[in-house]
Formats: C-alpha cells, structure tokens, sequence
C-alpha cells in the first residue's frame, strides 16, 4: 500500500470527474433516489463505485452500472450494515471518533467492490491501510464529508455534483493507495544503449 497524496487524489478524481460529468451526475441522482430506501443504500453505493472505478481505469460507463450492486446485493446490505456499525461505535466514542470512523472507512466500499472481499475482510484491509496513515485517511474523509455537504447545504440542488465529485476523488485515492490503475498514463523511458 501507498501513502495517500491529497494533490494527486485531487487531481485524478478531478479529471474522472470531468471526463464522466453527464453520465455520473446522473447516476448520483439514481443513486440518491434508490437510497432513500436505506436497505438499497449500500448496494446503490456499490454499484457506483463499480461505475468509478471502470471510469478511473478508462473504461465505458453507462448510467445503468449503479446497478451492479444487485448482483451481489447480501454482500453488500452486510457491507452497509458493518459500515453503519462503524460510524456509529465512533459516534458513542465521545462523537470525536467518528472522524477515526470516517478514516477507517474511506476505502471500505472500493475494497468491497475491487477486491471482491466480504464485509469483514474489506474492513480489515481497510484497518490495516488507517493503521499506516491515518493522519491523511482522516483528512481526506473529513474533506470529502465538507465536499459532499456543500451540495447537500444548497437545499440539495447541487449534492448530485458534489456527491459524484467526492466519489471520483476518493476513487482515485483509492487507486492510488492501493496500487490500481489509474487515470495518469504511465511514462515509460527507454534506457539508454551503453557503447
């Protein structure tokens, strides 16, 4: 695992983003609209970080792949239900651990998705990355959190932006950290023939 780079996060998710915007603002809406039902949150969730992370790695996307979560919906409702538990164990913890929570937890959903691991294991891994940087893990959870709040404080006209924006950013740390592709080509030079 990698450290996590705030600029280069920022910059991929940025362009991830950019590149998707249509498609992914209104995916965020279907995905908004299917989570009101909070059984379907987590397998809304899923299927929209399977949409990001095909997108990070130049792949096609398609409005219809936050639906993918459905295909493996018991995983992911358990996944949602660990996650929740997360959140609220650093809730009791004196309401300060829930940025602990949110660092712990930045990566869960990709992990779950990428990996194909089980709720249990995703959360492992993902305690296992908090443990090496949990300074820039809790930063850029809150900064996503501040991200994705802004839409929701304009009377939710605008969180369907800053909600996709939010998931592209943290799609590219993901990739980053754990060594995925990503949306910078890679440069490769050529070594030089010794005479």
């Amino acid at each position: 695992m990698e450290k996590l780079k705030m600029e280069s996060a920022f910059k991929n998710g940025w362009q991830i983003f950019k590149d998707n915007f249509i498609t992914l603002t209104i995916a965020f809406f279907v995905v908004t609209l299917f989570s009101l039902t909070l059984i379907l949150a987590p397998v809304m969730i899923a299927g929209f970080t399977y949409m990001l992370l095909r997108a990070s790695r130049g792949e096609a996307i398609e409005i219809g792949d936050v639906f993918h979560g459905f295909s493996d919906f018991g995983r992911y409702f358990v996944g949602g239900l660990l996650y929740l538990g997360v959140l609220l164990l650093g809730a009791i913890c004196f309401g300060i651990g829930i940025f602990a929570s949110l660092g712990v937890l930045l990566f869960f959903f990709p992990v779950m998705v990428d990996k194909k691991l089980s709720a249990g294991e995703a959360l492992s891994v993902c305690w296992e990355y908090f443990k090496s940087d949990w300074p820039m893990a809790i930063l850029m959870a809150v900064i996503l959190k501040v991200i994705f709040g802004v839409g929701e404080s304009a009377w939710h006209v605008f969180v369907f932006i800053t909600g996709a924006f939010a998931f592209s950013v943290s799609i590219a740390a993901y990739n980053q950290v754990f060594g995925s592709e990503s949306t910078e080509p890679e440069i490769e030079i050529e070594p030089e023939e010794v005479i």
